[in-house]
């Protein structure tokens, strides 16, 4: 039996059909969409009957999200401070500096670039035949940069999305194609934004196009599947830009590496790593850079001259100093701030007294990379400190004085940081587990 439900009348009907699958009429004199996002039985309704929960192309309805159950339990507990809930739509929510895809009208040329955490990087990937509309390759761009967004969701937000490649390139050769007035719409966002794209390449109408595209999702799906496995080599390395609660073994243990090379951090720690994975490396670092070189005592009034002259800010580094001295793991401490600069991007802040503004320590827009960032510039406002209270006397060896001081502070904090291992491994779970 199918189920027709008028949402928003009269401007479109959402068509619910008795396998579960949803569809779309819509009105053609209509400016703007409404689209069935989320269909869900009601146990106390009859089978036939269902509860459709639609969300507007040009706003967002107050209701959570599709897949938003792990938001849940931070939000009952938060405070909305912003004039709007967290968004629905797949072009509101998936915001992630992923694969973003160009059409050149000029050349008629398809490119694909990604952000590598040090520039972005370029790939021709088709050629449209001179006489396509410049509209059909833009659009084609579009739906090709939502697909990516939706396939990273996987990445960024475990459990919001799952990603199986298989359905999703099937879709790509054999789209839902409108029937009149009616057009699927799958539940699962890769799927769909899949079906999608592979209506805009029909549009397009080149079975060369086809198979580049086709050759370059792969290659995306690939990347994808790389990232959750800890390698961000390649095409991968554009999660390196991303913010993620979750972290991965291998990229605590590569952020590690570089910080032993250089306890001060290099520019691979911030182009080659997950941001949140180097962040729990860096804050152990920290800790072990306060530990060898600073007296007992609170560190953070010892390095505020230096960090003042510097105009390095301390702010995330007390907090992550302050709770490590109370035996959090720092992998907990990392995760804490940047859940809460996560949800303050979507309009969620924890409470706290009405009369007081509430702030994030982190950038909502970036919070990994700028708690990193916080932390390796601590870790050198350390060195910067130790070089103050160091007696020259008491550094001896061939070189300049400046040089003999850092291998020592780099030495000192290497001590430290091996003999306190264990501490950076506390905390950590399934990498595969949702955070």
């Amino acid at each position: 039996m199918t189920t027709v439900v008028r949402v928003d009348a009269p401007t479109s009907e959402v068509v619910v059909a008795a396998d579960g699958r949803q569809v779309v009429v819509e009105h053609r004199s209509l400016p703007s969409r409404v689209r069935a996002r989320t269909v869900r039985r009601s146990a106390s309704a009859s089978a036939s009957a269902s509860r459709v929960v639609v969300a507007s192309a040009r706003g967002t309805l107050p209701f959570a999200p599709p897949g938003a159950e792990r938001l849940h339990a931070h939000l009952r507990t938060a405070r909305r401070v912003l004039p709007f809930g967290p968004a629905t739509t797949r072009g509101q929510r998936t915001i992630a500096p992923v694969t973003t895809y160009a059409y050149d009208p000029a050349t008629t040329s398809l490119i694909a670039t990604w952000s590598s955490g040090i520039g972005a990087v370029a790939r021709p990937v088709a050629r449209l035949h001179a006489r396509t509309p410049v509209r059909s390759g833009m659009h084609l761009a579009q739906a090709l940069t939502d697909l990516s967004s939706t396939s990273w969701l996987c990445y960024s937000d475990p459990g919001l999305v799952d990603l199986d490649p298989g359905p999703a390139l099937r879709a790509l050769r054999r789209p839902h194609l409108p029937e009149g007035n009616l057009l699927y719409q799958e539940a699962d966002d890769v799927l769909d934004a899949a079906h999608h794209a592979g209506r805009a390449v029909a549009a397009v109408g080149s079975a060369g196009v086809l198979r580049a595209v086709l050759a370059d999702v792969d290659a995306e799906f690939d990347a994808v599947r790389r990232a959750l496995d800890g390698d961000l080599t390649g095409r991968a390395r554009q999660a390196a830009v991303l913010n993620r609660l979750d972290v991965h073994p291998a990229q605590v243990a590569l952020a590690d590496r570089h910080l032993y090379d250089v306890p001060m951090g290099n520019e691979a720690l911030f182009d080659e790593v997950d941001p949140t994975a180097a962040s729990v490396a860096a804050a152990h670092w920290l800790r072990a850079a306060v530990d060898a070189t600073l007296p007992d005592g609170d560190p953070v009034p010892a390095l505020r001259p230096a960090a003042t002259a510097e105009g390095v800010s301390l702010a995330a580094a007390a907090v992550v100093l302050g709770a490590m001295a109370e035996g959090v793991a720092p992998l907990i401490v990392v995760q804490d701030l940047v859940r809460a600069a996560r949800m303050a991007a979507r309009g969620w802040m924890l409470s706290g007294p009405a009369d007081e503004p509430q702030v994030t320590l982190l950038d909502p827009e970036r919070p990994s990379r700028a708690l990193l960032s916080g932390l390796t510039r601590a870790i050198q406002v350390c060195f910067l400190t130790h070089v103050e209270r160091c007696d020259p006397t008491e550094v001896d060896g061939d070189g300049e004085w400046p040089d003999l001081v850092r291998d020592r502070f780099d030495d000192l904090v290497r001590a430290e940081a091996r003999r306190c291992a264990d501490r950076l491994v506390a905390g950590a779970a399934d990498p595969q587990a949702p955070g």
